[in-house]
């Protein structure tokens, strides 16, 4: 598949009274994104709990057209455990394990040019101005065209290594329009699922004769160590 390739489905069930299923989506070009800068800050509380804030800066270099963003982070967290074992004197010792695993943990993102007017901030950017958890939705509708930089922020809180982060991997999606508005609506319902105040959200489908997404996307993967400081 190359970018602009428009990709169709076609699929029948028998039985269905409501016809063929169809659907169709134009793939996106990959994100030119690049690390443009990492910085860590450290402070210790009273009770010796590490806290450290890496600020992540990201240049994404927007093309022409209108486009729609996908931005996940995973942190490589490194865990300490103690296993108890006792010898063949029958004396119990314990001995330090290490675990790590890669988690998607919450950033914070306040970018001015995503939550400023021109982007729209009801339908252009979910989750700026606080904490972010599993992925940020946004448009180029503040720099069309432009080279824009983004600043993630992540906190973590860690005593005697354990919770410390070793490594972070940042996954920039271009998304078709319909892949966008979908992922967009299922997380305004999702959030809006245990509110009996909020009105009630459609997910938004682009299914012919049937529910669901059909869409494309194309993605930046940048993987890179954690400061230690």
């Amino acid at each position: 598949m190359r970018p602009g390739d428009t990709l169709r489905m076609r699929a029948t069930v028998p039985g269905y009274e409501r016809g063929e299923l169809s659907a169709e989506a134009v793939v996106p070009a990959r994100p030119a994104v690049t690390l443009e800068n990492l910085s860590v800050t450290t402070q210790q509380s009273d009770y010796g709990d590490n806290e450290v804030t890496h600020a992540i800066a990201l240049r994404l270099d927007d093309p022409p057209g209108d486009n729609y963003y996908m931005l996940r982070l995973e942190a490589h967290i490194l865990y300490k455990r103690y296993q108890g074992y006792a010898d063949e004197d029958g004396r119990y010792h314990d001995t330090v394990v290490y675990d790590t695993i890669w988690e998607t943990p919450y950033f914070e993102c306040d970018d001015p040019a995503l939550v400023s007017p021109e982007s729209g901030l009801d339908i252009a950017v979910e989750g700026v101005g606080g904490n972010v958890y599993d992925r940020l939705l946004f448009t180029d509708a503040a720099f069309p065209g432009q080279s824009h930089t983004l600043t993630l922020r992540h906190d973590a809180y860690y005593y005697d290594d354990n919770g410390r982060p070793l490594a972070f991997r940042v996954i920039v999606a271009s998304c078709s329009p319909e892949l966008y508005r979908y992922m967009q609506s299922a997380d305004a319902a999702y959030n809006n699922e245990d509110n009996p105040f909020a009105e009630p959200s459609q997910v938004i489908c682009n299914v012919q004769n049937g529910i669901g997404c059909f869409g494309a996307q194309a993605s930046a993967i940048l993987q890179f160590m954690a400061q230690q400081k």
